[in-house]
């Protein structure tokens, strides 16, 4: 699929391009379409199929894949053929829509696997669906109470079909938030899934947090009787002070402690990130000055997934590496507010120093307040 400009499928080297194809009408058994639906159209319904996925063509060329899709589906809605369907689904694997993707390529093959004009859209679906398959992690969560009262469940706002508890369903990789509530608690569990991983959960709402209205576990227990404030105010004013003080320094301390580490964090990963990019355009002017192409445009489907590997992984340490900053901006300037207010504990100064608040932004970080 990648490092070939416009062959409607990447296993083999294919004696034209899909503008080529799709103007010409030859090759592949003719633009396969079905015949009832082909003959359905007018010339001009057709031309306009055509034009769409040269259209798609030229956007997925330009990894503009979300408009490569959508000119593809316009192509499609027009003339059906596999290969729009191919390009659909490449489309979506480039966009971590594996689950949508595998989808497509299984519809392929099931749609086509007995027409022999279809054969080599057939392979190169089930070629790329063995690439794509190690790709789609699955998540696969129980619950420890399934069978309480009003037991609900959503997936990132979705209700779940209880019916696939405890089954491996394959999920795109991303962020998702699991919610199980009954008639008396709500607990609500984060999970991030990767690429090719596997995630197992069991989960009890009994570890959430109570419903509003549901009745309290145990009854709240009486406590002693409260001292005078006034009788003990004045007894313990100075050696509050003295703890305040003495804390806020132990937590200035742990701040700069966190902001160091922190901030060579970033460092660390700004190194990393520049190195892997440096190894992605390396690599891409070794095949430029073996094909001589530009752009990497000559490099193999190996070199491709390698470079594609090179500059995935720049990003995720660019991305750890803007963490790292941020994190540890926010907590030098914690540490700082904390040491200011630990040197004039249980003062006026104080008291207003206590409304100094750090501030993280995207590739920023600061303090908030007055002094």
């Amino acid at each position: 699929m990648a490092g070939i400009s416009r062959c409607y499928f990447s296993s083999l080297v294919l004696p034209f391009v899909l503008k080529g194809a799709l103007a010409t009408g030859v090759g592949f058994g003719a633009w396969s379409v079905q015949p009832e639906l082909a003959s359905a159209q007018t010339a001009s319904e057709k031309a306009g199929a055509r034009a769409a996925a040269n259209q798609g063509a030229d956007a997925f060329d330009a990894n503009d894949y979300q408009t490569a899709i959508k000119y593809f589906k316009k192509a499609e809605s027009i003339i059906h053929s596999p290969f729009h369907e191919l390009y659909i689904a490449r489309s979506q694997a480039k966009l971590g829509q594996l689950v949508e993707a595998r989808e497509l390529y299984l519809k392929i093959r099931r749609e086509n696997r007995d027409n022999p004009k279809q054969a080599k859209a057939v392979a190169a679906a089930d070629n790329e669906l063995a690439e794509l398959e190690p790709r789609i992690p699955t998540l696969t969560f129980e619950l420890a109470n399934p069978d309480s009262e009003g037991v609900q469940v959503t997936v990132n706002g979705t209700a779940f079909n209880t019916a696939l508890l405890g089954v491996a369903q394959p999920r795109d990789p991303g962020s998702y938030t699991i919610v199980v509530e009954d008639a008396e608690y709500r607990l609500e569990q984060q999970v991030e899934l990767a690429e090719g991983s596997k995630e197992n959960l069991v989960l009890d709402q009994t570890k959430g947090v109570p419903v509003a209205g549901a009745p309290l576990a145990t009854a709240e227990k009486q406590g002693p009787p409260e001292e005078s404030e006034d009788s003990s105010a004045a007894e313990d004013e100075p050696a509050t002070k003295a703890k305040s003080g003495q804390g806020l320094r132990i937590g200035a301390y742990a701040a700069w402690g966190v902001g160091a580490a922190g901030l060579g964090f970033g460092t660390a990963m700004t190194f990393v990130a520049n190195s892997k990019a440096k190894d992605a355009n390396q690599l891409c002017d070794e095949i430029d000055a073996r094909e001589m192409t530009s752009n990497c445009a000559g490099r193999t489907i190996a070199e491709e997934g390698e470079v594609n590997d090179f500059d995935k992984s720049s990003r995720n340490a660019r991305t750890m590496s803007y963490i790292g900053f941020g994190v540890g901006g926010a907590a030098v300037a914690t540490g700082v507010v904390l040491f200011i207010l630990s040197k004039k504990a249980g003062s006026k100064k104080a008291a207003a120093l206590q409304h100094l608040q750090p501030v993280v932004g995207y590739r920023y970080w600061g303090i908030r307040g007055s002094f």
